[in-house]
């Protein structure tokens, strides 16, 4: 189920259906910006690695808020 617009702000993160965690570090006039952290894969902080996307594909594409600790196993969304 997708995220509501209103959900998504600087800082949060969100799992998508593969267990990929998004952390959102830019919003601009409905584009999102962020971080990618895959199961084993700490997200890069540097501005090349990020990703850009619209509002509405980044809320249809995650499935879930989580904590910004959040890992594989043991998950705990929000």
């Amino acid at each position: 189920m997708p995220v509501s617009y209103g959900s998504i702000a600087i800082g949060k993160c969100f799992a998508t259906p593969t267990n990929d965690v998004r952390q959102v570090v830019g919003l601009d006039r409905g584009s999102v910006s962020y971080v990618l952290r895959g199961k084993l894969a700490f997200p890069s902080w540097d501005r090349t690695a990020w990703q850009i996307t619209s509002q509405d594909a980044f809320a249809s594409e995650v499935s879930a808020e989580v904590d910004a600790d959040w890992r594989s196993t043991g998950a705990t969304t929000l």
